[in-house]
């Protein structure tokens, strides 16, 4: 122990009568190998030692005097991985791990009794018992000290108050993010000085610490676990650009290069010409955001294509080279919580809103957005477009925010398109929702010997670079294209100058005058965030006629492809399909219509009966429209179930 010390691997720090010893617990092995496993095996005895040695050095020092001492501190530092919670196990009861978690929950400051000075009130002798200080209560002499006294009974020992030693204990509760397969768990751990407020709520930290069975159950058959946390790493995880990788990518960016390189970088054995389209709404919607004078600079976009095309492996390797970001499954959004909901505190009572991945990480990836439920679909349409989402259940009313990019990918119904069908019956989304993305790409499998070649050799060059344990130097590595973007998101790039302005007020004119059911006002932010990513693509301080050029560029060839498929474009502008605005005109005209006429009163069933019969429209259509113009006032229902028009 005493070498520990020695060679700085454990370190004194005095704060008036508090002695904190931090031990740097990822180096202990070069000192000894067996050193990390006994602190691990029994962290009570090794870190007791440590904590002995520490104060017996910080009084030889004179850095405190030894009555001064009142409260010990631990801190263990290491930047090893941890498992989540739901992985902890009985074995791990009492030894020193590591957990990866999300702060869930952070609870206000109490002092605690940690040890206590007693009085045996049948000879008066002194007793000091150290407390149990996870569960906080107060623990008595269980017999008298005293070889002449035979007191055993804990009813006749008193407490000397003024003896107490006392210590802030903070408590916060730490979630596992939920999986597809997964719930996730949630634990209490103690904080104890100088850990307090370290932490705030939604932060993702990996905390060092002792799991302890802190409570029984009145059936004494359930024991609950909580954790003493010794040590806390709450830095979000960052990549750290070195100043020869910067000029490198500076260089890169000077010559023109960096769009081409980054594409060719990204998930670099998918190929095809669809799924490039695909890849780099991808490339600028990771490089999207962070620019203060806009008031949302993030890309949403969604690719639905058939499966085997590469979609999936394109947003893993998203999530394995970005920092902050997050892949999910839409078939397990609802198990694992995507947006928030409100939870039941079962320590402390009430509720209090639980944040999904969706307000946990910058950028946001999920695989099958089709299969989300419908709740929380109706949830993604204001997650989408305003970066916020409101929990008020429970007695719960909070609003989660966040800032970033969500870039989707989803099936066709049928699990592959079907050449003979139209395309916009293979897919089953809510327009209002496909309205929430910028870009929208729908990528086919064709068959074509050529391009079926070139997506094979792909694979086969991917299969022979692993085997040989090599990567092609043309291209970025996953580490070097996250730093790449993180490089190019620290520039901000300023407003387009006004004759930048005029020319882009100017085209949009021109555009709107060959294809005005295409080109719509609500569109120009998408160009002008995509106007951000090409200026720091080109290394402009400034957005230029260039940079604003190509972001009009891809937005209108992502909308002709819809127009080859035959996708309705209005649901792009309003969030409505053709045959939803055509009913709610009809609606309207049919409760007008029945008004007048003598035998029928204008009911919700005698107005869907009317339009389905008359106009051939869904019912269901006819019925989402009576919904709709009752929430904008269009239509208001009387007591007695008849519909009016605001104008009867």
């Amino acid at each position: 122990m005493e070498q520990i010390y020695d060679e700085d691997l454990a370190t004194i720090d005095v704060d008036d009568v508090t002695v904190t010893v931090t031990l740097d617990f990822d180096n202990l092995s070069d000192l000894n190998e067996n050193l990390p496993r006994m602190f691990e095996n029994d962290p009570d005895g090794a870190l007791h030692n440590l904590e002995i040695i520490g104060c017996e050095r910080a009084v030889e020092q004179g850095l405190i005097e030894s009555d001064e001492i009142k409260y010990t501190n631990l801190v263990v530092e290491t930047e090893q991985d941890g498992k989540r919670v739901d992985e902890l196990k009985t074995a791990d009861h009492d030894r020193l791990v590591q957990i990866d978690a999300t702060v869930e929950q952070v609870y206000a400051k109490k002092p605690i009794t940690i040890d206590t000075v007693w009085r045996c009130v049948v000879c008066g002798t002194r007793h000091s018992v150290s407390q149990y200080t996870v569960d906080g209560q107060i623990d008595k002499p269980h017999s008298c000290v005293s070889e002449d006294c035979n007191n055993t009974a804990q009813s006749k020992f008193k407490i000397i108050e003024e003896e107490e030693v006392e210590q802030t204990r903070q408590l916060i509760k730490l979630s596992d993010d939920a999986t597809a397969d997964r719930q996730g768990e949630d634990i209490l751990t103690h904080l104890y000085p100088p850990l307090l407020d370290s932490v705030e709520v939604g932060e993702t930290v990996t905390v060092t610490a002792i799991p302890r069975t802190y409570r029984e159950q009145k059936n004494d058959a359930v024991k609950e676990r909580e954790l003493v946390a010794l040590g806390i790493d709450n830095e979000q995880e960052s990549i750290e650009v070195s100043d020869e990788e910067r000029e490198r990518f500076e260089e890169i960016v000077e010559s023109g290069d960096a769009e081409d390189l980054l594409l060719e970088s990204l998930a670099p054995h998918i190929v095809g010409e669809e799924i490039e389209d695909f890849k780099q709404g991808v490339l600028a919607a990771v490089v999207s955001g962070d620019v203060e004078w806009m008031d949302r600079s993030d890309m949403n976009i969604i690719g639905i294509g058939s499966p085997a095309v590469g979609k999936t492996k394109i947003l893993e390797f998203v999530e394995e080279s970005v920092n902050r970001s997050k892949m999910v499954e839409g078939s397990g959004s609802s198990k694992a919580g995507l947006l928030g909901f409100a939870k039941e505190d079962e320590t402390k009572g009430g509720w209090y809103a639980h944040s999904g991945p969706f307000f946990r990480y910058r950028d946001v990836m999920m695989d099958e957005v089709a299969d989300m439920n419908p709740e929380e679909m109706q949830g993604m349409k204001s997650a989408l477009e305003h970066q916020s989402y409101s929990i008020t259940s429970g007695g719960v009313d909070q609003e989660l925010t966040t800032t970033g990019s969500f870039i989707g990918a989803s099936n066709p119904i049928d699990g592959k398109f079907n050449e003979h069908e139209a395309l916009d019956d293979q897919f089953n989304f809510d327009p209002a929702l496909l309205s929430r993305f910028g870009l929208i790409y729908i990528i086919q499998d064709n068959q074509d010997e050529e391009t079926d070649k070139q997506k094979a050799t792909a694979m086969m060059t991917r299969w022979q670079e692993a085997a040989a344990d090599e990567t092609d130097h043309d291209r970025l590595t996953k580490t070097e294209f996250g730093k790449f973007v993180e490089y190019l998101k620290e520039s901000e790039p300023s407003p387009p100058s006004e004759d930048v302005v005029e020319f882009v007020a100017s085209e949009f004119a021109s555009l709107r005058a060959d294809d005005s059911d295409h080109i719509d006002l609500r569109k120009l932010p998408t160009i002008m965030r995509l106007a951000t990513v090409f200026a720091r693509l080109n290394g402009h301080d400034q957005i230029e006629k260039q940079d604003m050029t190509r972001g009009a560029e891809m937005l209108i060839d992502s909308v002709n492809r819809l127009d080859e498929a035959n996708i309705d474009k209005s649901v792009l502008w309003t969030g409505e399909n053709s045959e939803q605005t055509e009913a709610k005109e009809r609606v309207v005209d049919a409760v007008d219509t029945l008004h007048h006429a003598d035998d029928d009163d204008p009911t919700r069933t005698e107005v869907e009966k009317r339009i389905v019969m008359n106009h051939q429209l869904d019912q269901e259509t006819v019925r989402w429209a009576i919904e709709s113009r009752l929430e904008d006032d269009a239509l208001y229902e009387g007591d007695d179930g008849v519909l009016h028009t605001t104008k009867n």
